[in-house]
């Protein structure tokens, strides 16, 4: 199965309180990890692994990220 990733890097002045809203957000946008998304997290970013491109790019839109091809 395809696999449409967005990676979003950690910006100067994000807060812990607002990871938790993004994540949030995508939880209840998409449900839990899983079934619909995969999230990898790094040091620099998070890589949020979509099975639909629909999803993947409007999370894109809300997170601030970029569809990243590896």
């Amino acid at each position: 199965m395809k696999k449409y990733p967005v990676k979003v890097r950690w910006r100067q002045g994000d807060t812990v309180r607002q990871w938790n809203e993004e994540m949030a957000w995508v939880t209840e946008q998409f449900g839990l990890p899983g079934k619909n998304w995969q999230a990898d997290v790094t040091d620099q970013a998070i890589t949020i692994f979509f099975n639909n491109e629909r999803d993947a790019v409007a999370a894109s839109l809300k997170l601030g990220g970029y569809l990243w091809n590896e």
